[in-house]
């Protein structure tokens, strides 16, 4: 890809999504900094709407750990003023928190609504954000080089933009066209057009997205990784389970045996 298109190269990151499990975030993030995770991702509507206070402490925490920090957003519906508002205020507070603090590694999008719809609020983020330091990304888009065309025509020399590529959901579209061997995985992350920033790690059965740990599914873990050595992948490793029925301290655990699984398998401890 263009050279705009590079991110920032650091040490692969162990990952997580504190959003999915119960209690409040930031002593989640605590508990999984305790357990070895050197990386922790905040869901966007959370993250904007805490006070002032709560967010010194967070940049506090960050500092004292040196965990690296994400925020996960999402496009807001296009067809609603006020969801439109309230995402670029959210917008506005993320790049007053980075301009305070400098502690967001990354800040990516679901991109739930049509494209042509959705770059003109992209766009408004990545203007936003241009020049703080923090890597932009959207989810699972582009896949395409003509889609990727379109969203290059967003950025500029100096921005940091890439994919962030979630492997529970790209196991439920190879299974959809049969293509689920993992060369096939293999093939379809050498592919992404842009560079793979951040992915989502959890599992599945390949027919829905039950977001579970990485024991409990078929994603060819062998296959992703040798795909994401192929993009020279260097970026934040996110475990992204769901908390169930299960109780809290196994929730915790299973986060750990996810991160586990790939880092072997991955060849680090």
């Amino acid at each position: 890809p263009p050279s705009f298109l590079k991110g920032k190269c650091f040490t692969m990151k162990k990952g997580v999504a504190v959003w999915n499990y119960p209690g409040p975030d930031l002593e989640n993030a605590r508990e999984f900094y305790r357990r070895g995770f050197d990386a922790v991702s905040w869901l966007g509507n959370t993250f904007v709407k805490m006070p002032e206070e709560e967010g010194e402490r967070l940049a506090a925490f960050l500092r004292e750990t040196g965990m690296t920090f994400t925020v996960h957003y999402g496009m807001p519906d296009p067809n609603s003023p006020e969801a439109v508002s309230d995402f670029r205020k959210g917008i506005e507070r993320c790049a007053a928190w980075q301009e305070a603090y400098g502690l967001m590694e990354g800040l990516t999008f679901d991109f739930w609504f049509d494209h042509s719809q959705s770059f003109p609020h992209l766009a408004f983020a990545i203007e936003t954000m241009r020049g703080t330091g923090t890597f932009l990304a959207c989810e699972d888009t582009p896949l395409s080089g003509r889609m990727a065309e379109r969203f290059a025509r967003l950025l500029q020399p100096q921005d940091r933009y890439g994919i962030l590529l979630d492997l529970g959901h790209m196991n439920i579209r190879q299974h959809a066209i049969e293509l689920f061997e993992p060369e096939d995985f293999e093939a379809a992350i050498r592919s992404v057009p842009f560079d793979v920033l951040e992915i989502h790690l959890h599992n599945n059965k390949g027919r829905k997205d039950e977001h579970m740990y990485i024991s409990h599914g078929n994603l060819p873990l062998e296959g992703c990784i040798a795909g994401l050595r192929g993009k020279r992948f260097d970026g934040v490793v996110t475990v992204e389970i769901i908390q169930r029925e299960w109780p809290a301290e196994q929730g915790f655990q299973y986060a750990e045996q996810t991160r586990d699984a790939f880092f072997r398998a991955w060849g680090e401890t």
